[in-house]
């Protein structure tokens, strides 16, 4: 992936590195296209990475009798979902509510700009920062997946964290935040 990243950036003409640095950090066409590499670099290598190695049947892992890892499971994922509810809450909020906000979307002003009008200021740390969680909820979700199996709450909870992830993806330009979540369900 690095390789990808680095030949990049080595064969890349000054201008347009120097444009990717001025610019706003998901506004860059440069940005987005290094990023695009990396990521198809990473997905050449994950599906070449399956072809070569060998597959074991999928096990479940040895049962632990640890009755407390389930409830840590949704203490988490629960953190990470009311974070993310906490956060969209108070952008409906500094909108004006749902009506106003989409309208904001339909009003031609761009992602960044909505993003330091009213994404940014709406957050409220540590309260909106629980979303942090997701990916360690998720890989709590595989685990306990692989443990005994999901309830119909865990199912829900991680969509739940799915969605948050997605929408800090989207809207905060928060790449790191699905990429995390979906790196720990794979």
């Amino acid at each position: 992936m690095w390789l990808a990243a680095l030949v990049t950036w080595a064969l890349a003409p000054r201008e347009v590195l120097d444009a990717s640095h001025v610019d706003a950090r998901a506004g860059s066409l440069h940005s987005f296209l290094v990023v695009l590499g990396c990521l198809a670099a990473f997905a050449v290598g994950s599906v070449l990475a399956s072809l070569v190695a060998p597959r074991s049947p999928v096990r479940l892992l040895p049962v632990i009798p640890n009755p407390g890892f389930a409830t840590t499971t949704n203490l988490v994922s629960m953190a990470a979902i009311s974070g993310g509810a906490i956060w969209f809450l108070r952008i409906n909020l500094a909108a004006g509510g749902p009506g106003p906000l989409l309208g904001l979307f339909r009003s031609g002003l761009s992602l960044s700009d909505l993003k330091t009008l009213v994404f940014n200021p709406a957050e409220l740390p540590p309260l909106t920062t629980l979303v942090h969680f997701a990916p360690a909820a998720a890989s709590m979700l595989v685990v306990q997946r692989r443990l005994g199996g999901w309830t119909r709450g865990q199912r829900l909870c991680l969509l739940g964290v799915l969605a948050v992830a997605g929408i800090r993806t989207l809207l905060l330009s928060e790449r790191l935040a699905g990429l995390g979540v979906v790196a720990a369900l794979r």
